[in-house]
């Protein structure tokens, strides 16, 4: 038993010193492994567990139980084990990194991660730039496996499609992207197929179609690009492809747009900024007498031979700035040298950026419309020349038949009181004498006055008769006027007022003239003015070099469309057997020709059953009323031309009025009830139409005229 229990001391000592020599052999053999203070003291430990049994093996002759030798005898064993066991790890210790080594890779790592995340990072903004280059070209992308299946779209490949990544991955590129009448087919594990059919030439698009998930298909333009490993392996496609449905559409409107151009009988014609030829249709060819190949690159200006007075309707450089233009008519000479009319119109030519590149020019040959317009002009003129003859030859037979009754009327007076006065006088009293050559007298004068006024008529209207301006007293003048017709005031007991403007004084005028002019206007007025009415004349101011007489009666006024037959010889407003008042109608008619012949211009305004307004404008000075004379006198007034004024407003009118005296005119004016009857039954050279005038009116009188 004690050598027993001496053998186990002795193992447990050899295993303590085992374990002790375990540290200082990774130490030897890793110098880079030292040993520190801990595994110092660990070893020391060991070692004087180690010492401890072999003392103990002296004592083991002295045990004497047994339950002592099977202890140590089990410890022995376990420490042997443990010996054996931690020497048997030492090459997977010797081969654990260092400390140092540790650090090394950690660096090695960390800089490792860091150039991946930057690698992601800019992976990340590639695929950003990527997608947004492929948004801006309107471009899908779709990306494949090694065997040609989609892993990868862009969002404008789904939309295209009608599929969502999910939808499409896994699907065979060749089910979206096939010729037409291709059957389908999957790759057998390689891409040749799809790459042998869609790269015929490197980078260069292909025309495609892409069948859309809902069946229809539309036509594409794909860019195949083939993805392989740094050993040069496939790794799969990209395919980049562009609807090229609006393409299609835009050549084919282009196509069409060509055809129009071409087979239009306007000569269409478009240049460069510079002026030269760049299309030149057939019509073009025909106008011209040149073909597209002996037009293009020449000027257009060479080429059209337009006439040296004709005036171009749209310079290059309006065009550039963006003036817009309307279609205007210019003259040039045909291959025989005749002069024709072109209609032209010119236009920018824009780009897809909206930036003008060219000029187009619009051209038709309008001689021949020119010429029936013409024709067709004259026609009306004629029409309307016919017409204001027959107008005027109604007119004179109804004056002749009105005359005749008013000339008939004081000669039977004067007739029947001359014989009743060379009959049996003793039967006649002084009082009834008086009475009868009264009669005699006053029809006398009656048909002396028609004849003046049939004599003074021809006079005017031949530029014959003779005026005497001077300064008069306006006041006086028109109450000689009015003191002249108080026969017919007292008949109509009819009160006529007078009113003076204050600052109308120095007016030089023809006093027989104005008088006259005055007597027409208040006969007219007292002789429609009701019984126990009043008539006003006032006089005022017309500007600074002009005055205007007015007489306003307040009597049975005058119908829609009467004023148009006023101051038009041999008219009345009641012509006929069943007019109710006497008159020849020349009164105004004269009025209106010895005023404008003084340079001055009449008008009227009425309501019905409400009253009227007559009125004239003369010039206030004389020398501006000789100056109109002196024109007729010199035998120029036939050579003057006649300007119709047409106005609703009475001061626009004689505003106009004076101008186009002034500018050499022979004006009449109207508004738009008088203007159609004097446009008809006189000829005028032109018209001035307010820009109130009602078109279908203004229509009217320019065909008239």
């Amino acid at each position: 038993m004690p050598e027993v229990v001496a053998s186990a001391d002795i193992a447990f000592a050899l295993a303590y010193y085992a374990m002790a020599a375990v540290p200082i052999y990774i130490a030897r053999r890793r110098p880079d492994f030292p040993l520190s203070s801990l595994t110092a003291l660990f070893v020391a430990s060991l070692l004087a567990c180690g010492a401890s049994r072999f003392i103990d093996v002296g004592t083991a002759w002295s045990a004497t139980d047994s339950w002592v030798a099977v202890s140590r005898i089990a410890s022995a064993a376990l420490a042997l084990l443990s010996a054996i066991l931690l020497w048997s790890l030492i090459p997977r210790i010797l081969a654990l990194p260092t400390a140092l080594t540790q650090r090394s890779l950690a660096d090695e790592l960390q800089a490792e991660g860091a150039v991946r995340r930057l690698a992601e990072r800019d992976l990340l903004h590639a695929r950003g730039n990527l997608q947004v280059a492929l948004a801006a070209l309107g471009a899908g992308f779709v990306l494949t496996d090694r065997r040609g299946n989609i892993v990868q779209m862009n969002e404008l490949a789904q939309s295209i499609t009608g599929w969502s990544v999910d939808e499409v991955r896994g699907l065979s590129v060749q089910q979206i992207f096939r010729r037409e009448g291709r059957t389908l087919k999957d790759l057998d594990g390689t891409l040749s197929d799809f790459i042998d059919s869609h790269v015929a030439a490197a980078g260069e698009p292909h025309q495609e179609q892409l069948h859309v998930r809902d069946g229809t298909v539309l036509p594409v333009a794909t860019t195949v690009s083939i993805l392989r490993d740094p050993d040069g392996q496939t790794q799969g496609i990209g395919v980049m492809f562009r609807d090229r449905s609006d393409v299609l559409k835009s050549e084919a409107e282009n196509r069409r747009l060509a055809a129009l151009v071409e087979s239009s009988r306007d000569a269409i014609i478009s240049c460069s900024l510079d002026g030269k030829v760049t299309s030149w249709n057939r019509a073009a060819e025909v106008m011209f007498g040149r073909s597209a190949a002996q037009a293009l690159g020449h000027r257009f200006t060479a080429l059209a031979h337009f006439a040296e007075t004709s005036v171009p309707t749209g310079s290059t450089e309006e065009i550039v700035h963006g003036e817009s233009q309307v279609p205007g008519e210019r003259m040039r000479y045909a291959k025989d040298g005749t002069l024709v009319v072109i209609s032209e119109l010119v236009s920018p030519v824009k780009d897809s950026k909206g930036h003008i590149v060219g000029v187009s020019h619009i051209l038709r040959d309008v001689s021949v419309q020119r010429r029936v317009e013409k024709i067709r002009a004259e026609k009306l003129r004629l029409r309307a020349e016919n017409e204001r003859i027959l107008a005027t030859s109604r007119m004179k037979s109804a004056f002749v038949a009105t005359m005749s009754h008013e000339l008939r009327t004081p000669l039977n007076a004067i007739i029947g009181f001359s014989s009743l006065l060379s009959m049996d006088v003793s039967a006649l009293t002084d009082e009834k004498r008086r009475q009868f050559l009264g009669h005699i007298t006053s029809s006398g004068k009656h048909l002396l006055r028609l004849i003046n006024d049939i004599l003074d008529l021809s006079k005017v209207e031949s530029g014959t008769f003779e005026y005497f301006p001077e300064r008069v007293d306006l006041h006086s003048l028109i109450e000689d006027t009015v003191a002249t017709l108080r026969p017919s005031m007292l008949a109509q007991t009819v009160q006529v007022k007078i009113h003076i403007a204050p600052d109308l004084t120095d007016v030089d005028a023809d006093p027989a003239r104005l008088k006259q002019s005055l007597y027409n206007y208040l006969s007219n007025a007292i002789k429609f003015s009701s019984r126990g009415g009043h008539v006003h004349v006032q006089a005022m101011p017309e500007g600074a070099d002009r005055f205007r007489v007015e007489v306003i009666d307040f009597g049975i006024g005058i119908p829609d469309g009467g004023i148009a037959k006023l101051f038009v010889p041999f008219q009345q407003l009641d012509a006929g057997a069943n007019r109710r008042h006497q008159g020849t109608g020349l009164g105004l008619a004269l009025t209106r020709q010895l005023v404008e012949a003084q340079g001055g211009s009449v008008g009227a305004r009425s309501n019905f059953n409400e009253g009227s307004t007559f009125y004239l404008v003369l010039p206030r000075k004389g020398k501006e009323i000789r100056a109109a004379l002196d024109v007729q006198s010199d035998g120029r007034k036939a050579a003057m031309p006649h300007l119709l004024v047409v106005d609703e407003d009475d001061e626009e009118r004689a505003d106009v009025s004076r101008q186009g005296t002034d500018a050499g005119f022979i004006v009449a004016s109207a508004n738009e009830d008088e203007a159609f009857a004097l446009a008809t039954s006189h000829l005028f050279d032109a018209v001035a139409l307010s820009v109130f005038v009602k078109e279908d009116v203004g229509l009217k009188l320019l065909n008239a005229v």
